[in-house]
């Protein structure tokens, strides 16, 4: 199942995961700073078809936030995040398999 690593650090120890696994969507902010003690709000889910050959994951990602919205925004996940300022990395990844990657986008936008 496809993923990304977003605000990922330069050793790859700090980021914020988003993507598919199973029967859900994801954002896990679990390996970032600043979480709750226990660890209770690290990872939000939605549901996913696991039927789906396809998935449509549109991610918006700023300072303090992370934003994805799954096959056009029928299910969408709003994180608050806390990263280092110089965690700016970007890794795709897969669990289980293989993925195919198509159709990305990225742009940056000034602040």
């Amino acid at each position: 199942m496809p993923g990304w690593q977003l605000r990922r650090s330069a050793d790859g120890g700090r980021h914020v995961d988003v993507g598919v696994y199973g029967d859900h969507a994801f954002v896990n902010r679990g390996c970032t700073a600043g979480l709750d003690a226990s660890d209770r709000w690290q990872e939000g889910r939605t549901p996913f078809d696991l039927s789906a050959r396809t998935v449509c994951l549109r991610v918006l990602v700023d300072r303090t936030s992370v934003e994805m919205f799954v096959d056009d925004g029928r299910y969408a996940h709003s994180t608050v995040v806390f990263p280092d300022p110089s965690d700016t990395g970007l890794a795709l990844f897969t669990i289980d398999g293989q993925a195919v990657f198509r159709n990305m986008v990225i742009r940056e936008f000034a602040v």
